[in-house]
Parts: C-alpha cells; sequence; structure tokens
C-alpha cells in the first residue's frame, strides 16, 4: 500500500475514504465515498456496516458466522432434492428420480413426484401432493393439494380441499371441502359435494350436491340430487337448489322433481312419478303417477289425465290426449287449426272476413257453399254450367243436408236441371228440373236424407220444391246409391237455344244436423 508519507494533501486527498457528508461517523449509517466523492458500495455507523453491491469472498476466510445443518439436501433419488432430516421430526425422503420432499415426513418415492408439507405422500409418477396428511395411491400425474386430500386410485385426478378425496376411477376432478368424485372423469365441486361410484362422466357442484348411481348424471345447485334406480338407466339432470331428477328426468330450478324421464322448470315444477311428462313454469305439476306423457306449460298448471296437456297459467287439463287452454290465437293472416276426419282427411278451421268461421275454405253453418255466378256458354246441347264441390267425406251417414239454387233463363225455350254424379260431368242422380218454356226465374230446394251408405233420400226430381206442386205419394221419393266418401259434384245441366241466355247464380248444400 502507498504511503502518505511526504505527499501533498492537494494531490493525495482523492484516495481518502471519507463519509459523504465529511462528518463524524455516528449510529446512523453513512455512504462512504472517495475523496473525489465518488460513492462506494458501502454504508458504515457506529452499529454496524452494510454491503449496497456483490461481495466476492473468493481465496478469503471467513470466521464467526454461527454453525448449522443445511436447509436442502440430495435425496437417494438421482437429481432430488429434499429438506434436511435435522429441520423436522421425521426426515423427508426424495427416493424417486428427479423427486422433491420438503416438510416433516414429506415422501416423493416415485419420478418426477413432489411431496410438500406435514405428512405428504407423493407416491406415484409426476404425482403432486402440497398441504398436510395427504395421502395418494396408483394415481399417476394426480394433483393433491389441501388437508387430509385422500386419491384411492385416479390417475389424472385433481384434489383440492380439505378431506377432498378422489375414488378409483381416472381423470376425476374434486374441489372443495369434504367433495368426493369416486368415478372415471367425475366433477366434484363445492362443500360435501359427491359424485358416487359408478356415475363415470357425473358432475356434482354445490353444497351437499349429489350425482349417484348412474353414469352421466348431473347435480348442479345446493343440496340438489340426480340419480338413478340402476346404472343402466340413463344419467339425470338436476340444476337448482333443492332439484331432484331421477331415472333420465331432468329438474331445473329450486325444489323442482323430474322423474323417471320427465322435465321439470321452474320454481317447485313437478314432473311426478308417471313418466316421459312434462312441467314448466312455477308450481307447474303433472298431478298424479299415472298421468304418463302429460304436459303442464305454464305457472301454476296442472294436469288431471294421461297424455293431457295443460297450456298457459292456472290451467288444469283434465282430458286425455287433449290440449287446454284458456284462449287460442294464431298471429297468421289466414291461419287456423288443422285437424282430421274419422277417414284421415285433413281440413283447417279458420276464420273468413266477416268474422264466420270455415272448414276447409268452406263455411261452417253451411259447409259446402259456392257463390260465383254462371253463365250459359253452349248451346243447342246439355252442358254442365256451375258445378259446386262436395269433397270426400264432408257429408255422411245421418246427415241432412239442404240444397238451394237460383237461376234466370230468358228466350224462346230450354229446360235446367240438377244432378250429383261422381264428376262434373252430365249424368248422375236427377234432384230437380225446370220446365221448357220460354222465360222464367227459378229458385231450387231440395232436402235429402243420408240414410245409409247406400241409400240416399229426396222428393222426386219432377218436384223442385217440397211442398209444392204435389210431392205426394210413395213413387214421388227417391232412393239413391251415393257414395260420400268420394268426392260428389252438384251440377247445373242445361239446354239452352241459340240466341237464349242463361244464368246460374249460386248453389249451397248446407248440413242441418
Amino acid at each position: 500500500m502507498a504511503s502518505l508519507t511526504g505527499n501533498a494533501i492537494n494531490t493525495s486527498y482523492q484516495g481518502l475514504i471519507k463519509t459523504t457528508d465529511n462528518g463524524v461517523v455516528g449510529a446512523t449509517e453513512k455512504q462512504l465515498t472517495d475523496g473525489e466523492g465518488n460513492a462506494l458500495p458501502l454504508t458504515a455507523g457506529t452499529a454496524g456496516v452494510s454491503f449496497t453491491g456483490d461481495v466476492d469472498f473468493t481465496s478469503a476466510t471467513v470466521t464467526g458466522l454461527p454453525s448449522g445443518s443445511a436447509g436442502l439436501e440430495n435425496g437417494t433419488g438421482s437429481s432430488s432434492l429434499q429438506s434436511a432430516a435435522s429441520l423436522t421430526t421425521t426426515a423427508a425422503n426424495a427416493s424417486g428420480t428427479t423427486s422433491i420432499a420438503l416438510g416433516n415426513d414429506a415422501v416423493a418415492s416415485n419420478t418426477n413426484a413432489i411431496a410438500i408439507g406435514n405428512n405428504v405422500d407423493a407416491l406415484s409418477n409426476s404425482a403432486v401432493s402440497i398441504g398436510s396428511g395427504i395421502t395418494e395411491v396408483n394415481s399417476a400425474s394426480g394433483v393433491h393439494i389441501g388437508c387430509g386430500v385422500n386419491n384411492t386410485g385416479s390417475e389424472n385426478g385433481i384434489a383440492i380441499g380439505k378431506a377432498a378425496l378422489l375414488g378409483i376411477g381416472d381423470n376425476a376432478i374434486s374441489i372443495g371441502s369434504t367433495t368426493q368424485a369416486n368415478s372415471a372423469s367425475s366433477v366434484s365441486i363445492g362443500v360435501a359435494s359427491c359424485v358416487a361410484s359408478v356415475s363415470t362422466n357425473g358432475i356434482a357442484i354445490g353444497n351437499t350436491a349429489s350425482a349417484r348411481v348412474a353414469p352421466d348424471t348431473i347435480a348442479i345447485g345446493r343440496a340438489n340430487d340426480a340419480y338413478a334406480d340402476s346404472a343402466s338407466i340413463p344419467g339425470a339432470i338436476a340444476v337448482g337448489y333443492g332439484a331432484a331428477a331421477h331415472n333420465g328426468g331432468v329438474s331445473i330450478g329450486y325444489g323442482t322433481g323430474g322423474w323417471y324421464a320427465g322435465v321439470a322448470i321452474g320454481c317447485n315444477a313437478s314432473s311426478n312419478l308417471a313418466g316421459c311428462t312434462v312441467a314448466i313454469g312455477n308450481c307447474a305439476r303433472v298431478s298424479d303417477n299415472q298421468h304418463y306423457c302429460a304436459m303442464a306449460i305454464g305457472a301454476f298448471t296442472a294436469t288431471g289425465a294421461a297424455q293431457a296437456v295443460a297450456l298457459g297459467a292456472g290451467v288444469t287439463a283434465s282430458k286425455a290426449c287433449t290440449v287446454t287452454v284458456k284462449e287460442l290465437e294464431t298471429c297468421v293472416a289466414g291461419g287456423g287449426i288443422t285437424m282430421k276426419s274419422a277417414n284421415s282427411t285433413e281440413y283447417k278451421l279458420t276464420v273468413a272476413n266477416d268474422g264466420s268461421l270455415q272448414v276447409g275454405g268452406n263455411d261452417v253453418a253451411k259447409k259446402v257453399i259456392q257463390s260465383t255466378s254462371a253463365a250459359v256458354s253452349t248451346f243447342d246441347a246439355d252442358t254442365v254450367t256451375q258445378s259446386l264441390l262436395i269433397p270426400a267425406g264432408t257429408f255422411t251417414t245421418g246427415d241432412i243436408i239442404r240444397i238451394k239454387a237460383l237461376a234466370e233463363h230468358a228466350g224462346t225455350g230450354s229446360y235446367l236441371n240438377m244432378w250429383i254424379n261422381s264428376s262434373a260431368a252430365t249424368g248422375g242422380a236427377p234432384l230437380a228440373s225446370a220446365p221448357n218454356t220460354s222465360a222464367y226465374s227459378i229458385g231450387y230446394e231440395k232436402t235429402i236424407k243420408i240414410e245409409s251408405s247406400t241409400a240416399t233420400k229426396w222428393f222426386d226430381a219432377n218436384y223442385a220444391n217440397e211442398g209444392k206442386n204435389g210431392g205426394y205419394g210413395d213413387v214421388e221419393f227417391n232412393s239413391n246409391n251415393i257414395d260420400w266418401t268420394v268426392d260428389q259434384y252438384i251440377n247445373w245441366v242445361t239446354y239452352v237455344n241459340t240466341g237464349d241466355s242463361a244464368t246460374i247464380y249460386f248453389i249451397t248444400a248446407e248440413k242441418l244436423n
């Protein structure tokens, strides 16, 4: 070390070590600098010295440090690490390759296993256990975090929480205090939630939620239950506080019950035990265990028979295979209700612009009506001038039918006859005839009765109107074989001379009974 002896102050002060304020050292540490004020990585005071930068003790002999055991040490497994035995009552044991065991009685005995905490086991390949009192067997790649966690054989399983449990079944997840996931690919989340054994793919989420017995059951919500009578029945779904679903049923909402493939949605809705029933709405209920396939949709709806359907708030459906509503509205112009007759013919019930009901486009009261006019255009031959189609099945045995028509003729001579035929052509059964006169107006009115499938009766065709111009005697009463199960036509057949004119104004057929 160079001496300061003989050196002038002004040429040597630069190498002196001093305090940053050039004052004396006190209780508070001061930054040390050289004579030109350049800071050193060191502060000093009367109570101690502190380094503010790196310190290199290479080749130095350090004395006076407190003695003691190391905190970490190598385990018996290759490249393993464990806490020092002197630090805990029971030594940690990292015997697996690249394993880590830290804590009292922490055991990591398999490749890549990690055990951290008190009395913690990580016995399977790549298992991770962090907490206290954790046990696991045959659970490779399992993750266990918490106090008292237990994995009895779920590979790739995850258990997090106090006393969380994984049963035998891979890929299960159990999260929460005292939760249980006892089946493969099951999920249990919450306090005391549980997926039971054989409930593969089951899900239980919520305080005391339970999914049990059958696979694919789902329970979400506090104190709800999804279960089945046997493992062969499809899984049920229960969502909501206190919801219960059974044997493939679905329950969604507070206190709902969906049973035997039934569906219950809404507060306290119940599909009951009949099977394949539906209850949707607040307190909607299928009321009896015998009402199979019934439906109640709407708040406080109920069913009173099998396959009955109740639609709307407060509606009770008491007739089997029947839909019950308070009122019904169609929202499409010309819309209506389509129904089938006894022979499966479809008809739509609609309303006309004047407010009258129609079936298949025909007025309900008259059942069949044609009001358009038709003028004669063919002369000197029998011609069907106008036809009224009566669709198959419109009338049947026992019906009483009134047929009306209005026609007018002008000229030298003609006749106008009315027939029933299975096509819009001449021929068939004669209903009425008009005289061959030069000019007239005529209104037809006939009443017919369908006595049977082979007998339809009316007065003789020579009498246009009953009770006028005679109409008495057996010989004047006709019985005709008319098949009303096929289309029938009421045809105006005219013979008009050239130069004459005739107009058919309308034909109607009205069911009277």
